[in-house]
C-alpha cells in the first residue's frame, strides 16, 4: 500500500493528501453523536482531518490567486 501511495503522490503531487490515520476515536465519535473534532480533537484522526481541511482550503485559495493572476 505504501508503494502505491508514493506512486500516486509522485504522479499527482498537488492532488493527493496525507493518509488519515485510523484510530478508535474515529469509530467512537459517530456512536456518541459527535464529530471527531468535538469528541477527540487531539486524536490522530482529528489532526489528520484538520490538516486535510486546511489543505483543501489552501488549494482553493491558490486557485483563486491563479485565476486573478491570469
Amino acid at each position: 500500500c505504501k508503494d502505491t501511495l508514493h506512486e500516486i503522490q509522485a504522479a499527482f503531487p498537488y492532488l493527493t493528501a496525507a493518509p488519515i490515520r485510523n484510530n478508535s476515536k474515529l469509530k467512537e465519535a459517530p456512536k456518541m453523536g459527535k464529530s471527531i473534532f468535538k469528541y477527540a480533537r487531539s486524536s490522530n484522526g482529528a489532526l489528520d482531518y484538520g490538516k486535510l481541511v486546511d489543505d483543501v482550503v489552501n488549494m482553493g485559495e491558490m486557485r483563486v490567486v491563479q485565476e486573478v493572476m491570469n
